[in-house]
């Protein structure tokens, strides 16, 4: 079984029906285990995945973080076994009764130098010839809804 702490070995009953060719083992249903993984490694299987090009990056920056060694073909079988489940789950999501969604949002952002006195100057590179700065940028955000001045397309 894999944790957050390493492999270890867990020793439990396996469970076999041999009219279906089914088995289970009941430890793993009460320690919520996904394809031997903790809940926690799983989550970060998950996450490591979903913030990655592919299994292989997502295995390193696992690595990286926690100090697990996991293959590729371990992260793929994780997903491909959570994908639907999650899936269904983010499915039965609904928005609030208030919910209106937005039809058009406009995001702008803008910035300019501001002259500034020497002592706020001090100490800040810039684009003066001798490394100074005669200018602080000041920088501004707009978000608004549609608005009845702006363009549309038809």
């Amino acid at each position: 079984m894999q944790t957050l702490f390493g492999s270890i070995v867990l020793k439990r009953r396996y469970l076999y029906h041999p009219n279906s060719h089914n088995g289970r083992a009941p430890l793993d249903l009460s320690l919520d285990l996904v394809e031997r993984h903790t809940p926690a490694v799983a989550k970060l299987i998950c996450l490591a995945s979903a913030n990655s090009a592919s299994y292989h990056e997502a295995g390193e920056t696992l690595n990286a973080f926690t100090g697990l060694h996991l293959d590729e073909r371990s992260h793929h079988r994780l997903v491909n076994r959570l994908a639907p489940d999650l899936r269904e789950a983010l499915g039965t999501l609904q928005p609030p009764a208030s919910f209106k969604p937005i039809p058009i949002l406009y995001v702008e952002t803008d910035g300019t130098g501001v002259p500034s006195r020497a002592k706020e100057l001090a100490g800040r590179p810039g684009k003066q010839a001798d490394g100074t700065a005669k200018t602080r940028e000041a920088k501004l955000g707009c978000i608004q809804r549609d608005s009845p001045f702006a363009f549309r397309r038809s």
